[in-house]
Order: structure tokens, then C-alpha cells, then sequence
């Protein structure tokens, strides 16, 4: 990877930490370890990510097990599988229900008010979400 000359001389080889302090300085936004905050949910769990800029979560979908169908007001998010095969349940914007099923290195984009459900059918399913600013109040449950 090649870094910008203006912050190359802050990251040398071996000294990770000093260098992230380094650069932390250099630009306006802090930098350093991100420490994740755990969330159970019913179907499995999320490592959340997150800062007031944007969110990566990682999900964890037990076998069997999903979430409900749901979308987002604000929120735009690309789903990355990681393991595990994904089912992902729709409603495009007719009505019409859709599927798609991800297996691992293929991703999903949502945009803000895609009706979408996450489905683990026979294994665990992990995925990384990364999305634009997440809270609470963006998610809105659709019932079937």
C-alpha cells in the first residue's frame, strides 16, 4: 500500500501503535483501535463499529434463525458474507416479493427503504454491514 508523502515518513515497519498516534495528529479526525460494542439478538448477535460518521457491524445469524423484515429511513448498507450461505428476503418497490442468496465473498446493497430480512437456512452465517450513521430509530419492522 502506498501512502500520501505527507504521511508516509508517520507509519514505518514494526511500530504500529506510535504511528497511529503519529497520524492521529496529522489529521483532523482520531484514529487508533476501535473497540466494538456486543449486541444479543434472537437470531444471533452484532459487534457494532461506530463513530458519528458511520457503522460496521459484524453479524453473527444463528442456523435457522433471522431477522425480521425491516428497513431503513436514512441508513444505506452493504452486506459482505464472510461465512456461511445468506438468504436475503425482499419486497421490491411494486410489491413484489424477491430473493437473492449470497454465498461468502458476495455482498448486497440496501438502500434507505428496501424492505429486506437476513436468513440463515442450515449454518451460522457471519456478515460484515458496513453503512452509512446507524440509530436506533432508522430500522422500521414490516409485518408479513
Amino acid at each position: 500500500m502506498q501512502l500520501p508523502t505527507e504521511l508516509s515518513k508517520f507509519w514505518t515497519s514494526g511500530e504500529d501503535t506510535p504511528a497511529l498516534i503519529e497520524l492521529s495528529k496529522v489529521v483532523d479526525r482520531s484514529s487508533g483501535i476501535a473497540i466494538p460494542q456486543l449486541v444479543k439478538k434472537r437470531w444471533g448477535g452484532e459487534l457494532i463499529y461506530k463513530n458519528d460518521q458511520y457503522c460496521m457491524k459484524m453479524l453473527f445469524i444463528n442456523p435457522g434463525k433471522q431477522t425480521s423484515m425491516h428497513f431503513h429511513v436514512q441508513k444505506e448498507e452493504t452486506l459482505l458474507v464472510v461465512s456461511g450461505v445468506l438468504t436475503v428476503q425482499f419486497i421490491t418497490r411494486d410489491g413484489t416479493p424477491g430473493k437473492a442468496v449470497l454465498q461468502p465473498g458476495e455482498a448486497l446493497t440496501v438502500a434507505p427503504g428496501f424492505p429486506h430480512q437476513l436468513i440463515a437456512l442450515n449454518s451460522q452465517v457471519i456478515l460484515v454491514e458496513a453503512s452509512t450513521f446507524d440509530h436506533a430509530t432508522d430500522s422500521v419492522r414490516v409485518g408479513m
